[in-house]
Order: C-alpha cells, then structure tokens, then sequence
C-alpha cells in the first residue's frame, strides 16, 4: 500500500500546503519510521496511558492546524503556493495519480481531485496490520477531510459572482465541474474512515472557559448545558451514512441519518452544516453557529409557537462548528429561477459578452411576469418570521428554500428560510471582488449595526429586481428597466431599497413600520406591503394591456417603438381606469392616498388623448390639402380656397411638408417621453417650486402649440411656413431646456440630500444623453430662424429645398434617432429624476432631511 504521507510530504517539499502542514508531515514521518512510538489509536479505542492520550491530541491539532490554514479561494492559493490549482498540482505530480472514482485522469487535475483519487485508493487497500499502518489510514482520512473542504472551497468560488439577475448560462465546462466536485465528494463520505475523520475533527469541544475547570458552577450551567445538548446530539449520528447535499457558501451541507437504535427527532429528513474551519476561526462566526438553535428556535419550549412558524426549518442542536436541522424541502430560489425560467437566450450574457441587439430593440426583456410568484410567499414568510421577533439579515435567493411546482403550472410557491443571522463575511473580500451575496444585504449590515426587519426589506426589494432577471446598476440604484416598462414598480422598488432604513417605504406611508405594528384592521405591515404589491403590479399589468413586456413579439415592440403615440394614449387611459378601481375597492385611509393617484392619472390621461387629438387634427388638415394640390377634386371653403390660391405653389409644398412633420415630432416627443411624466400633484404645488411649473408648463404647451401653429398656416397662410417653423422648433428647445434644468435639479439636490436611491447626475446615464440634445436644438433653432429671415427678406430663393432640408431633419434626427430609438434611454432618465423630486418633497414635508417611515397609518 502506497504510503499517503511520504507523497503528501512530496507535496509539502514542492510548496503546495503551508508552512504548519509540512511540519505536521515531517512529524508524522518520523513517527511512522519509529514505528510505534508514535501512539495514534482510532478513536474508540482503549487508551493505553496518559502518553498515548497526549500523542492523540497532539496529532488532532496537527491535522485541525492543517484543515484550518486551507486556502480559501485561487487568488489566496496563487499568492501562498506560487501558482493556480491547477499549476501547482500539476508540477508536483504531473502525470497525476492513478485514480479510482468518477471522473477522466487526466494532467493538471486540480489538488482535491487528485487527493479524493489517492484517499480512496489508499482507504480502498488491505486494512491496516500495524500501527504504523493504521497511522497511515488515519493520515489519509484527515486528507479526505482537507479534500472535502477545499472541493467546497472551490465551488463556493466558482459560484460567488452567479446572480439570479443574470441568470448566466453555465457552459458544459462548468457544468461537468459541478457533477466532478460533487461525485468527489460522495465518494469521499463514502469511505467510512473520511467519515469516522470528520466526526473526530468536528466534535464539538468543551467551551475553554470550562475546560479549566473541575467542576462547572452554577453560573455555566447553562452554557454546560447546552455543551452537553449539542454532544449527545453529535454521538447520534451515523457518519457512515452521510452524503453530499449542497455545497454552501461557507459550509458544507451533508444529509444525516441517525444512528441504529436512536429515535428520530423529526418526521423530516436531516441535514449537518458543517462550517469549514477556515472560517470557524473567525469569533463572530463560531459564536453565531455555537448560538444558532437558541436564537432560531423560539418554539423550543412552545409548541404552540412551532405550529405558528413555518417558514423556517426546525434546528435540533448547534456547536461551533456545525448546525444539524430540518431538510427542507425544494429547492432554493435561486436555483428555481435559473434552472425553470431562464432569460431569452438573446438576453443572458455569457462568459463572451452579451450578444448585441438591434437599434430599436430594447435593452433587455424584464420577467415580471414571476413577481406575483415570488412577492407574495415571501412576504408571507417574513410576516411570520416578524412577528415572531426574528429578522433574517442575510436574506437572498440562496438562503430561500421553495416548494415550487413545475413552470407552466399556476400552483403556489411556498417558501422557507435558512441559514438565518447576519453573514459575517460581508464586506469581507480575499479576492478583492464583491461577493453575490453582498449586493442583497443592507447597507447598514455590511456597516455592523444591528439588524432589524427593515434590513430584510433591502433585501426583498433586491430580490424583486433579481426575480425580472434584468441587469444590475453598478450603483446599486434599482434598473433601467423598471423606470422603462413600469414607473410604478419602479417607485416601490426604490422604496424598498434607500440606503437609509428610516427612509424606506417613504413614499408608502400606509404600509407603516414592520416591526410589532398592526392596524386595528388586524391587518399586518406585510399583509398592507402585499397589498401594495399586488396594486402596483395589477396596474402595471392594466396598463400594459395584460402583455407585459417579456411576452410581446419583437416586432409588436419595434412597431410601438416607431408609432407616432406608442399607444401611450391607451395605456394612459387604461392606468387611470385601474386606479380608479383601485381606490373604490380600497379601505377609507388608503382610498385618500388613492385619489391623489387617481387625480394624477386623470390629468396626464388628459393631456396624453390631447396630444394625440392634435396631431390627429394636423393629419387631417394637412393630408386632404395635399390631395387638393394634386388635382384631387377636394371642395375647400372659399375663405381656405382663396389662401390656398393667393400662395404659391413652393409656398403651399413647404407648409404641407413642414408641417406634418413638425406635428410628426411633437406628437413624438409627448408620447414617448413625457406622456407619464408630471412635476405636479394634485391638491399640491409642482414639486421643486418654480423649476417644476416652469417645465410643466412647456411640456404641456408644446402638446399644444405644433397644432395652433400647423392649422392656421396651412389653412390660411402657407407662405407663413418659415415662422411657424421657427416658432415650433423654438418650443420643443424651450421643452427640453427647462425639462432638463428640472430634471438635473430634482437628482440634484436629491443626492445631496443623501437620498441613496438617487446616482449622481453624471452618473444617470439618459439624463446625460438628454443633456446632449440642448446643444443640437439651440443650432437648430438659430438656423430655422436665419432660414426664416433669409427667405422672409427674398435672399434665399429655393424653398423647396430649405423645405426639404427642414423636413429631413425632423424625420431623420428628431423622429427616428432621438425621440425612437433614443427616448427609452431618455424617459429612463427623466423618470429616475422626477421620482427623485418626488422623494425630496417626501423627504422635506415633516422638515427633516434624513425622516423616517410612518409609525402608524394615515
């Protein structure tokens, strides 16, 4: 039988394990050749004397002090061994190991492959004859246990940069990895001296402070205790029997079984997190897991409560360095959603890029359609964990377990938490990269304050955005895509996860604080957040006219996207009715905060029909007198005959040509930009004062002006055309001026007001591209006007050209490059600084700049 120590001492003399662990080589080589003198016996056996017992413990701290310096990810591994897994492995056994287990041999294969090989070739051998022998078998077990914690190493780092936003194609590369890792692993467990090696190197200790003492008084009663709780649990186990159920994060999650004989604690299978040692070693983390079945266990002496909670897993006992609890069922949140609902495969990005799109086709495709899937169980879920005095604070999709049913079928979700308590490693980076996991927590978590119910609020509103699978803002502000397809998830989204926890639900009063409050209703915080939900959604829904953006065909997007309205008429009028319908449905308290909504949507409906309405009046004025120029036997009136006759015919072309197009652009403009945007609230003054009635009134009238100018002049003045021109392209300046000036003082003043939602305005990437349409309209406007003048005072003499060249720029520039394919981008910008205006207002209302939530409902 191949000795595992002389070639793990090859492995310590080529640089590969730490300074510690090739000094425990060499003295269990020296041991070995003294051949006895060296008094490791398996656990269980007799101990023949105090020295045999000595030996023991020192080579129990020898093999933990190896276990413990384990690399915790490529980075630190390169930096302390000089290489890569895969280089350094290869240069101490280039040929590799013969290999007994899954899995191809091949050159290079990585450390905890080839040491899994050489562990189970060597526990798969004759038994041991000798002691020293069986020195060998105990030296290959705790390698076995090196192996299993660096496989789990390794897949928490290959996975830590996965979110179920992107919801990243896994390559066959990968994917192969994954099956190698946990084949590696099951084989490991399988040999009955790997597990025998891990109950002896996780058995829970006695606590230091008790360990020196003879006898525990009365005052460590209670820590003796639950010592002795978590003990009597661990001697239950069958080790024989463990297998791989997940790799975690910083844990390694074995299915458990009792052992022959003990009865079953539960009617559900068992699970054991095994924290790895590496970061055991840290204070916070080994007092949260020694802790954890007496912070996460409220019921343990209640029935009644155990019956109420269930939306956690029931804990049996804890120790430092292990958790053993319920099996929960399903799977977790973030492999339902990356596994069953995919993004398009023109949307996910891979490890090449993202494949890239047309010009009009937008960014992504948001999945809202699973938010009603996902929010409302897992509001559910917190509202028991709430009321039961509990937070999460590290709530993300792989801590969420769901019994979900297949996709296509319309059942309920149902989902459970684990691995409650704060994440210890947040903020916390070996590599120098944010981990996925960090982007869920709260800010003030990763600062180290105490987490509350409001810290698992960020963390819902994170997974929301998750959930539609779109792409995240490197500044943590919630997507484009919200602000895009649906400003009214988007105002919720940005509620729920503002920096400051006293200011998030800011613009949701009636849902309150989350803690301990319930209104005389008998309805919760939670039940009043899904209720606000369920609104936002419905109307985001009615509005899209039950075709929510992800299930619309790609050119039924491209035709809105070019459509003069982009049937934003109808969707204004669609939202406005819901909202109605909302507020006759809902209680007196919210029914008043309703109505605002109702108003509001009334008044933008309004306009949004009314700029319509004229560019349908200009078609139909210009288009019949077009007809009429060609010879089309059209009657006109005889005041409109009379003018038509009285200008030329260059005169009446021009009016004709710039006309509809300049009511092309308007209509345009409205529709695609501004048809949702308001700075003014009813019953209250445009927010930010002056700048907001300015620019809603410029908004408002340049819906009106294309058509007072476009009618009258083609009516009765066309050789007019030059001014109406100049005048029309004057008012649109005129619009993106103060709207700009508006928008860039909301996001403004908003950050630095300190409101987290809200990026620098640099930084908002459609506000900067509206930014850049000043400087191209202001030349614009000065070569109208000059055209205007030159042509009015006879010096230019070619109007049909001027026309032509007035025209293409509208249809060209304005209609297809800016107000088409740029004004998603630009709406995306202007709506982030509107709401931004809105939460200032809602910020500066009880004078205060940093308020907090309502602590009770309207």
């Amino acid at each position: 039988m191949e000795s595992v120590i002389s070639i793990a001492a090859d492995f310590g003399r080529h640089g590969l394990l730490t300074h510690e662990i090739r000094s425990r080589i060499g003295e269990l080589e020296n041991e070995v050749e003294a051949a006895g003198r060296m008094a490791t016996v398996l656990p269980g056996e007799r101990r023949d004397s105090a020295g045999d017992a000595g030996a023991r413990d020192h080579v129990e701290t020898g093999w933990r002090l190896v276990l413990e310096s384990a690399p915790l990810d490529s980075h630190s591994y390169g930096v302390t061994y000089g290489g890569p897994f895969e280089e350094v492995s290869a240069r101490v056994m280039p040929s590799g190991p013969a290999q007994t287990g899954p899995g191809p041999a091949r050159p290079g294969w990585e450390l905890p492959g080839r040491l899994t090989a050489l562990v189970h070739r060597v526990l798969t051998g004759r038994g041991p004859a000798s002691r020293a022998e069986r020195s060998v078998e105990q030296a290959a077990a705790r390698l076995g246990v090196l192996a299993l914690t660096l496989l789990t190493l390794q897949d928490a780092e290959a996975r830590q940069h996965l979110d179920i936003a992107t919801r990243v194609r896994v390559d066959r590369n990968a994917a192969k990895a994954l099956e190698e890792r946990e084949a590696h692993a099951n084989l490991l467990l399988s040999l009955p001296a790997v597990g025998e090696a891990l109950r002896i190197m996780y058995r829970p200790p006695l606590p230091e402070r008790l360990a020196h003492k003879p006898r525990p008084g009365e005052e460590d009663a209670e820590e003796y205790a639950s010592y002795e709780r978590s003990l009597e649990a661990w001697e239950d186990l069958d080790f024989g029997r463990m297998r791989l159920f997940r790799f975690g994060t910083t844990s390694v999650i074995l299915s458990a079984h009792l052992r022959d004989g003990v009865p079953s604690r539960s009617a559900h299978p068992l699970v054991l997190k095994c924290v790895l040692l590496p970061y055991a070693q840290v204070p916070a983390i080994s007092q949260a897991t020694f802790s954890y079945q007496q912070d996460y266990s409220p019921w343990t002496d209640s029935p009644d409560a155990k019956e109420s909670l269930t939306s956690t897993v029931e804990v049996y006992a804890s120790a430092c360095t292990w958790i053993l609890m319920e099996q929960a069922a399903g799977r977790t949140l973030h492999d339902v959603l990356t596994e069953d609902y995919p993004r398009p495969a023109d949307d996910r990005p891979t490890l090449e890029g993202v494949v890239p799109r047309p010009l009009l086709e937008p960014e992504v495709r948001p999945q809202f359609g699973l938010l009603p899937r996902v929010v409302p169980p897992l509001l559910k879920a917190l509202d028991e964990l709430h009321t039961a005095n509990l937070c999460h604070a590290d709530l993300n999709p792989r801590n969420i377990v769901v019994e979900a049913p297949p996709p296509g079928d319309a059942g309920e979700w149902r989902m459970r938490f684990i691995d409650l308590g704060r994440n210890h490693l947040q903020g916390r980076s070996f590599t120098g990269t944010q981990r996925m996991d960090e982007l869920y927590a709260a800010p003030e978590l990763r600062a180290g304050e105490k987490p509350d119910a409001h810290a698992d609020l960020y963390s819902l509103g994170q997974i929301i955005i998750g959930t539609c699978g779109i792409d995240r803002n490197p500044d943590g502000t919630a997507p484009d895509a919200f602000y895009a397809v649906t400003p009214t998830l988007a105002r919720l989204v940005e509620d729920l996860i503002d920096p400051a926890p006293e200011r998030r639900l800011l613009l949701f009063p009636e849902v309150g604080v989350l803690v301990g409050r319930h209104d005389p209703r008998g309805n919760s915080p939670h039940q009043r957040l899904q209720a606000v939900f369920e609104r936002e959604f419905e109307a985001l829904v009615t509005a899209e006219g039950g075709a929510l953006e992800d299930e619309q065909r790609r050119w039924v997007r491209a035709v809105r996207l070019l459509a003069p309205m982009a049937g934003s008429p109808r969707r204004q009028l669609r939202l406005g009715t819901c909202r109605r319908r909302q507020m006759v449905a809902s209680p007196e308290p919210e029914r008043r905060l309703l109505d605002r909504s109702v108003k509001q949507a009334d008044w933008l409906t309004a306009w949004s029909w009314l700029s319509g309405t004229m560019w349908l009046v200009c078609l139909v004025t210009v288009v019949p007198l077009s007809l009429h120029d060609l010879g089309v036997p059209i009657p006109l009136p005889d005041m409109i005959g009379a003018a038509q006759r009285a200008s030329t015919g260059a005169d009446r072309l021009a009016a004709r040509m710039t006309g509809l197009t300049f009511a092309l652009c308007a209509v345009k403009y409205y529709q695609s930009i501004y048809a949702g945007l308001s700075s003014r609230w009813p019953g209250k003054p445009p927010t930010l004062g002056r700048p907001g009635l300015v620019a809603e009134f410029w908004v408002r009238a340049n819906a009106l002006i294309v058509g007072l100018l476009v009618v009258p002049i083609n009516l009765f003045a066309p050789r007019m055309w030059t001014l109406g021109s100049a005048v029309g392209i004057t008012s649109a300046f005129c619009v993106n001026h103060f709207g700009y000036r508006y928008a860039l003082r909301g996001a403004a003043q908003a950050h630095e007001a300190g409101i987290g939602t809200v990026a620098q305005p640099k930084n908002i990437n459609g506000l900067s591209k509206y930014a850049m349409w000043g400087p191209s309209m202001l030349i614009y406007v000065v070569i109208v006007w000059s055209f205007s003048a030159l042509l009015v005072q006879g010096v230019l003499l070619d109007v049909i050209a001027y026309a032509c060249v007035v025209s293409g720029i509208n249809v060209g520039l304005f209609y297809v490059v800016k107000c088409s394919a740029g004004a998603r981008d630009v709406r995306i910008g202007l709506t982030r600084c509107y709401l931004a205006a809105e939460r200032l207002e809602a910020c500066s209302a009880d004078g205060r700049a940093a308020p907090s939530s309502a602590d009770s409902l309207p």
